[in-house]
């Protein structure tokens, strides 16, 4: 009996190991986006930018696979060594049992940047990535319950990444020549990336915005009166 113990005891530890290394991958894996797919449409009206992390079946598929194989092999350690194991099983069992009513993380964001709120552009040949920077109008629960929404005034970027070298050279080009923006080649794509990838007349920029009740937003919209004043920060 002391045998099957010792089992199912190293069993426990080996689920758990497992699950906190396919944890890990599946984080690494959403943080690459290689699955993430992006559309782009450019107009005299604006940039439309739609990017849709897009997970795969078999990835849906294998995280489910994982879970049942982690909640059997929990239950067979505590069926063998008894209830003292379930101090080291009961958040892996919880955990699989959640995970098997996953559903496949599909997320579509859409982001619109109008012609007039564009500021200017940067962009790496090595990575074949565009950076836009403009003004951005944003809306959103400021709160789990959904009880305040806050909307703001401010500047950010929208990334257009190339398949082609051509491509990005005939993009810059209509960018700079028929919608007249400063376009500038940076030779360090890092320099793109990252918190503090604005260029500092960016982020100089100010940015305002204010905080309402989520039904002071519909009975403003309901009655079509004037918002609040601005906040500027």
């Amino acid at each position: 009996m002391a045998f099957f113990a010792y089992v199912a005891d190293d069993l426990l530890w080996s689920l758990i190991a497992g699950l906190i290394y396919i944890a890990l991958a599946y984080g690494t894996y959403l943080g690459m986006g290689a699955d993430t797919k992006y559309r782009y449409a450019i107009s005299d009206l604006g940039l439309i930018q739609k990017k849709n992390k897009e997970e795969p079946e078999w990835v849906h598929k294998a995280l489910i696979v994982t879970s049942w194989v982690c909640a059997v092999g929990s239950v067979f350690a505590v069926t063998i060594a008894g209830p003292s194991v379930l101090a080291g099983t009961g958040i892996l069992i919880f955990f699989a049992f959640s995970m098997m009513k996953r559903q496949p993380q599909n997320k579509l964001e859409t982001c619109i940047s109008m012609r007039d709120h564009w500021l200017k552009v940067q962009y790496n040949k090595q990575r074949k990535v565009i950076v836009l920077y403009h003004k951005f109008d944003d809306c959103e629960y400021e709160d789990v319950m959904r009880t305040k929404v806050l909307r703001y005034h401010s500047v950010g970027d929208s990334y257009l990444f190339c398949n082609t070298l051509s491509e990005l050279e005939v993009i810059i080009d209509s960018l700079e020549n028929k919608f007249n923006l400063e376009c500038t080649e940076v030779m360090d794509h890092r320099l793109l990336f990252g918190a503090d990838a604005l260029p500092n007349d960016v982020a100089a920029i100010p940015f305002r915005g204010t905080s309402y009740s989520a039904e002071d937003v519909f009975e403003l919209r309901a009655t079509n009166a004037p918002l609040p004043d601005w906040e500027y920060r």
